[in-house]
């Protein structure tokens, strides 16, 4: 195989992910070409005019369909948006890499989450996050904040949309933007999405010469902690 082409979102953060998947193949493979093809996913498109009305995977379809109808080889996503069921005729080939899974909070004037200010707002699309803050901080208001990392960042330091937001760490780290967490969340405190960290290159199960492709840059350590999150 002399050439992969992965498909991916065009946010900073998804082409830096897929940047990585590039980076890690072609250390192990110097002679495969790697063409990153940049996506409009339908989560991107529908975001505008139909908040919170997509499922958990649904930044992932139009990639998968994209990897089904051969206009690419593999898609790369973040490993918590995918769902639990593979579409036929797509396999998870490979979790390359995972990084700190823990959450974090991006606010102004870096406080934490205890120094918020009683009735502060505290911006999440993650509902999983709203129900555990409204427990450890049952007086702040969590209100809807939506769009790419760098833009909740932006909304929070830069617009005054919302006091603090909460954020994957992995996702700040990766973007260089780790300094501007106020606070890190131990796993015990506010229990972050399965798979929350982890890269997901997902290609075709019949090819079986790009499945081992992928199988070679896998981390098994991350692989299994996934698996076990997901059950």
């Amino acid at each position: 195989m002399r050439s992969v082409r992965l498909g991916t979102r065009r946010s900073r953060l998804a082409v830096m992910q897929a940047e990585t998947v590039a980076r890690l193949l072609q250390g192990r493979h110097p002679d495969v070409d790697v063409e990153i093809v940049k996506v409009v996913a339908e989560g991107d498109e529908d975001q505008p005019t139909r908040p919170g009305s997509w499922g958990k995977g649904a930044f992932v379809r139009t990639l998968q369909q994209k990897c089904l109808d051969g206009e690419i080889d593999a898609a790369v996503h973040s490993l918590k948006d995918l769902p639990l069921e593979e579409p036929n005729g797509l396999v998870l080939a490979s979790v390359p890499l995972r990084d700190d899974p823990r959450d974090a909070l991006v606010s102004r004037d870096r406080r934490s989450l205890h120094e918020l200010r009683s009735g502060a707002k505290v911006g999440t699309s993650s509902e999983r996050r709203a129900v555990q803050l409204r427990e450890l901080r049952p007086d702040v208001e969590i209100v809807e904040l939506r769009g790419n990392v760098d833009t909740r960042v932006r909304k929070v330091l830069e617009h005054n949309a919302c006091d603090a937001a909460v954020i994957s760490y992995a996702a700040l780290k990766r973007l260089g933007l780790d300094h501007l967490a106020s606070e890190v969340f131990d796993v015990d405190r506010l229990v972050p999405a399965p798979g929350q960290g982890a890269i997901a290159v997902e290609c075709l199960a019949e090819n079986a010469e790009l499945v081992e492709l992928f199988g070679t840059i896998e981390d098994r350590k991350a692989r299994l902690e996934v698996e076990v999150e997901r059950r």
